[in-house]
C-alpha cells in the first residue's frame, strides 16, 4: 500500500472517531474532524498515483509503446 493511501486511511478513521465522540460530547477543536475526513478521503483516492498508472490493463502492459518514428528506424512498416 502506498504511504499516502495509508495516511489517508488512518486520517479518515481518526477523524470519524473524533466526529463520533464530538456528536456525544462537545470538545474544543471538534470542527477539525470534517476537514480531516475530507483530506483523508482525498489521500485515499489519490494514493495510487497518476491515473495513467492504475488499472488492470496498465499492469498487464509491461512493454513501452512504440512511436511511428521508431518503427521506421527499426525496419517496421515503413516503405
Amino acid at each position: 500500500m502506498h504511504p499516502s493511501r495509508t495516511a489517508g486511511v488512518a486520517l479518515t478513521a481518526l477523524a470519524l472517531c473524533g466526529y463520533g465522540i464530538g456528536a456525544v460530547a462537545a470538545y474544543p477543536g471538534r470542527w477539525l474532524t470534517i476537514p480531516g475526513v475530507m483530506v483523508g478521503v482525498s489521500l485515499v483516492v489519490m494514493g495510487d498515483g497518476p491515473p495513467g498508472r492504475r488499472g488492470r490493463a496498465d499492469r498487464a502492459n509491461t512493454g513501452t509503446p512504440t512511436s511511428p518514428a521508431r518503427e521506421d528506424r527499426d525496419g517496421g512498416d515503413a516503405p
